[in-house]
């Protein structure tokens, strides 16, 4: 918790910053599109597209999109769903590891 307040305080440049809050904006996203979609499917109304959950895993929401499927019990089925966020989750970690540790 301490490096994030020293990322958003010190300046460690507006890329990383942009980054950052890019990051915590799609995976807040994603974790609502998966309640909404469980919403909408208890109730039977007009769902959200597999292919728009599926882009916002692979655009930086994978964090979102695990915690939203497991939460919510939603799409744990799919063995679509489950590998390409398990694929994302690897390789957007193994990404933020780098640039954590760069800093």
């Amino acid at each position: 918790m301490f490096s994030i307040c020293v990322i958003i305080n010190k300046g460690y440049g507006v890329k990383m910053r942009l980054y950052f809050y890019y990051i915590i904006f799609i995976n807040v996203f994603s974790f609502v599109l998966y309640g909404l979609d469980k919403f909408a499917a208890k109730i039977n109304i007009r769902r959200i597209k597999e292919k728009l959950l599926l882009n916002i895993s692979i655009f930086g929401g994978v964090y979102g999109s695990l915690i939203g499927m497991y939460l919510f019990h939603h799409k744990t089925r799919k063995k679509l769903f489950i590998s390409v966020n398990y694929i994302c989750f690897i390789i957007y970690t193994i990404f933020i590891y780098i640039l954590w540790r760069d800093l």
